[in-house]
């Protein structure tokens, strides 16, 4: 099975209809996003309001999956990341099952042939301005404080309880037998290549992961993972990929401001590459 993946694509339609052309192109079987898929929110507008302006995004996603389905027979699978508001939750869920060949997992699996995806949205609490998906990191890891009244974000519904940890192992623990396990979290585990970022400039970059994905990756180890959410760390690192374990993990970022960076994974072969980027116009760029 050939996949193309792509993470914090913040809801340019362009850049989705980009990625589809590319992926047909290179015979993709099935598309895979990370999060983070849907517009901004706007600080200055309501809650109903920012979730109505990501309803109306979602729609014109799920749109594009869905002819790419008719056109070229690829499936799409894709999860929510820190932007996208969980108030919608349902929404997206439903707009999935009503599309031909889309779907949306959180917390869940989906089976195609030999590969089982499993799904998972959370990232440590940072104080995003979107809150919903944050969670405690691991049982010890302390919970930050805001600063101040802007610091402090806000949820668009009532926080889940748990850690990370708890969580993804849970989900690990429940992987359908004798399938290759593909795990789809938005955050990137701690201490790789994948999730560095440069706080200010002149600092040093910082690894700013999940220590609880990571633990649980190292227990369960699966035989792929996918993630996003730090744009910057393939620049920072100079990789999109990197093994813990046996397990290859991905984090392809952007290759520049609105240009988001595409690879393909061949799960037969366990061969993978670094296409290039499309940009805000659905230009593809190579990297």
């Amino acid at each position: 099975m050939k996949l193309a993946y792509a993470d914090d694509v913040h809801g340019t339609t362009e850049i989705y209809e980009g990625i589809i052309e590319a992926a047909a192109a290179n015979e993709a079987d099935v598309l895979v996003f990370g999060g983070d898929m849907l517009l901004h929110t706007r600080r200055r507008s309501s809650i109903s309001e920012n979730a109505e302006m990501q309803k109306r995004n979602l729609d014109d996603i799920i749109a594009l999956f869905s002819e790419a389905n008719s056109a070229y027979g690829m499936e799409t699978i894709f999860i929510f990341g820190n932007g996208d508001m969980r108030i919608n939750e349902g929404y997206a869920h439903a707009a999935a099952a009503r599309a031909k060949g889309v779907h949306y997992l959180k917390n869940n699996y989906l089976v195609m042939k030999d590969i089982a995806f499993a799904g998972y949205p959370y990232v440590k609490s940072i104080l995003y301005s979107v809150r919903d998906w944050e969670k405690t990191d691991t049982p010890d890891s302390p919970s930050p404080e805001p600063k101040d009244e802007f610091m402090a974000g806000w949820y668009s519904v009532k926080p889940e309880e748990g850690t990370i940890y708890d969580d993804v192992t849970s989900l690990l623990s429940r992987a359908p037998p004798n399938k290759k396990l593909v795990l789809i979290a938005h955050s990137p585990p701690y201490g790789t290549n994948l999730d560095l970022s440069k706080i200010d400039d002149g600092e040093a970059p910082l690894h700013i992961g999940s220590k609880g994905v990571r633990m649980a990756i190292e227990e369960y180890h699966p035989f792929a993972a996918f993630h996003g959410h730090i744009h910057e760390s393939n620049q920072l690192s100079g990789s999109y990929f990197d093994l813990i374990g046996s397990t290859i993990a991905f984090n392809p970022g952007w290759a520049s401001p609105h240009r988001v960076n595409l690879i393909f994974f061949d799960t037969e072969k366990g061969m993978h590459s670094l296409f290039g980027c499309i940009d805000e116009y659905g230009v593809t760029h190579s990297t």
